[in-house]
């Protein structure tokens, strides 16, 4: 083919397409012309409620081009209201009422329209809210009432101020005092309070001459007993303060004890209590551990509880013990301290360390220099320098510990400085970004990024970065952590 011919060819292609362009082009104004004629003659566009033509809530709100009113849609795009709006709020999802009653707004005054554009009430607030258990706060002259969904006012009262209503009642305020009202509109007390709180479970905190109590539904005072205080708490009970002097209310509001406590001190699971400068527990269901002691520690803050694996440390005449959350004790014996695993328990001796197991009696007959929790029940053991791992049961694993564990999860063992460990088909690999260190043993721990203790059998070799082997350091059990450190930290 000659270059002419194919210039041809080119220019016959060039022309194609800029022809179907055009084509498009005009194809696309002729559609938004379409549009916008349509757009006119409507008289107004689509603000919100409509979804892939579904009206999830019956209508949809359309704003009027001639001066940006709004209104409400039906299916069939009829206008629902006579009246022009100057603003249709958008619903509440998590509020039902508000999706078939949106909130209206004219001239600076509100109102409230169902889906068919009535007016829920003949009366324009300067406030409305939304419709909670079929009630809505309305506003006039700056006083507070309620209406329902007729639009009828519900009491014959108009407070200074209302809020909506939660679990079948509503807090109301007139002449600076509170109250309740129920889902009627009537006061449920004859008391006015200075504060009042929320109903919980049945229940509401009320204050009245800086003294606390609570009410009930009916607005019955529970307690003959005004406390300085009350603090409430999820589990239902709450710990009041009288005179100093503090005690806990169950869900009930009865005192659980008989006893008043110079301080409390919450938790998760339950409550440390204070008396004469000793300590107990209560509980979060409420049991009472009566015994006393000069300190109860707490094994875990960022879990804030009081209980570890079951137990708390107590402590008494500077010994140690655990007590569970029936108040019994761990040990007849104390210690000079005392942790809990989730397996067995280290107790401390004479500065020397053992392990409880779960027949309630010491593993092993040799007390170590320091025991440390590994995993599954197996604990770390140091002494005299010496590294070995022990089982529940009080067995000695050494090697056999290495070969079973690492072989099934190296990096559960190993700690290898931010080291990912790949296994391959000529050993492991460690890898850290583009750092990529091959090895024919299995890694146990990477020193100062210069240096990798591996496995061999037996034998516990150090190598350097350059894969040469440094040192030899003996069988598993008898390597030092400290000779370790010495030996990387001069190189």
């Amino acid at each position: 083919m000659g270059s002419s011919t194919r210039n041809l060819l080119v220019r016959q292609v060039i022309n194609t397409n800029n022809r179907l362009m055009h084509e498009e082009e005009k194809r696309n104004a002729q559609k938004k012309m379409a549009e916008e004629a349509e757009r006119q003659k409507r008289g107004y566009d689509i603000a919100w409620g409509y979804d892939n033509n579904n009206f999830s809530y019956g209508y949809a709100v359309v704003i009027r081009i001639s001066d940006k009113k709004e209104n409400i849609i039906n299916k069939s795009g009829k206008i629902q209201s006579d009246i022009w709006f100057d603003k249709v709020y958008r619903h509440d999802n998590h509020n039902k009422d508000t999706r078939f009653y949106p909130i209206v707004k004219k001239d600076g005054k509100f109102n409230l329209i169902q889906n068919n554009g009535k007016l829920v009430s003949d009366t324009w607030y300067d406030s409305v809210s939304s419709f909670h258990d079929e009630l809505a706060e309305v506003k006039k002259d700056n006083k507070y009432n309620y209406i329902n969904k007729n639009g009828k006012i519900q009491s014959d009262i108009w407070f200074d101020k209302v809020f909506e209503f939660k679990n079948g009642h509503a807090q109301v305020r007139s002449n600076n005092k509170w109250n309740f009202i129920d889902t009627n509109c009537n006061i449920i007390s004859n008391i006015w309070y200075d504060e009042i709180g929320l109903f919980d479970n049945g229940y509401a905190i009320v204050k009245k001459e800086n003294k606390m109590n609570f009410i009930d539904t009916k607005g019955s005072i529970i307690s003959d007993t005004w406390y300085d205080s009350i603090h409430k708490y999820e589990s239902g009970y709450s710990v009041v303060r009288k005179s100093g002097k503090c005690n806990l209310l169950d869900q009930n509001k009865h005192l659980i004890s008989d006893i008043w406590y110079d301080d409390f001190k919450s938790y998760d699971d339950g409550w440390i209590v204070k008396k004469d400068n000793k300590y107990s527990i209560i509980t979060s269901n409420g049991v009472i551990i009566n015994n006393l002691y000069d300190e109860i520690e707490i094994l875990s803050f960022h879990l804030a509880k009081i209980f570890l694996y079951g137990y708390a440390k107590v402590r008494m005449n500077d010994k140690y013990n655990l007590l569970d959350s029936s108040g019994k004790l761990f040990s007849n014996t104390w210690y000079d301290d005392i942790y809990p695993f989730p397996k067995g328990v280290k107790v401390c001796k004479d500065s020397k360390y053992n392990i409880i197991g779960e027949n309630g009696t010491l593993i092993s007959d040799t007390w170590y220099d320091d025991i440390e929790y590994h995993r599954n029940g197996v604990f770390c053991i140091k002494n005299g320098g010496m590294v070995d791992y022990i089982n529940i049961q009080g067995q000695l694993l050494g090697s056999m510990y290495s070969q079973e564990f690492i072989d099934s999860d190296i990096s559960a063992m190993a700690d290898l400085a931010n080291y990912n460990v790949r296994k391959t088909l000529l050993g492991y690999q460690l890898e850290k970004g583009n750092d990529i260190f091959k090895i024919k043993y299995k890694p146990v721990r990477v020193y100062n990024d210069r240096f990798v203790l591996c496995i061999n059998g037996n034998n516990l070799i150090l190598f350097d970065r350059k894969r040469n082997v440094y040192e030899k350091m003996g069988t598993i059990k008898m390597v030092s952590y400290q000779d370790l450190e010495n030996i990387t930290k001069t190189i």
